[in-house]
């Protein structure tokens, strides 16, 4: 169900916050790996919000607001993540301040969408929550196709 693709993908990139958060200073290697893995695992939970969960919200003008901001948290915290990644190659480069700060675009992205998302989508007519989890499972395994 879509709900539980949602619920999996917020506790997957905490997951993934406190592996980074936990890792050695020198961990460079790993570090870098868990950067980019977050980094695909958001553009994946992007992908999916866009194509199965924003247009239901796009009926109104505070949806079409709220939809707005959910992307771009959702821009921010992919690039973030990306460059965090790549500066993982220069031992020099610190990265404890963008952690805290890619926690922090996480945190409220992933509120913002329990709230706004998550709350609405139980009252959706069953047909309509169906095809929404059946668009989010073609999206996930198109990025998991494109992956492998």
């Amino acid at each position: 169900m879509i709900l539980q693709m949602i619920e999996e993908d917020h506790g997957a990139v905490r997951d993934l916050i406190g592996v980074i958060g936990n890792s050695e200073m020198q961990a460079f290697a790993a570090r870098r790996e868990a950067f980019a893995r977050l980094a695909r695992l958001w553009r994946r939970h992007g992908a999916m919000m866009d194509a199965a969960v924003h247009p239901l919200m796009l009926d109104s003008a505070e949806g079409a607001d709220t939809v707005s901001e959910a992307l771009q948290l959702q821009r921010q915290a992919e690039q973030l993540a990306q460059d965090l990644s790549d500066r993982q190659r220069d031992p020099s480069e610190p990265w404890r301040d963008g952690l805290s700060r890619l926690r922090e675009l996480l945190d409220r992205q992933c509120a913002l969408e329990d709230v706004a998302f998550v709350g609405r989508i139980p009252a959706l007519p069953p047909q309509r929550v169906a095809d929404m989890t059946r668009v989010a499972g073609d999206v996930r395994a198109a990025h998991a196709a494109r992956a492998a």
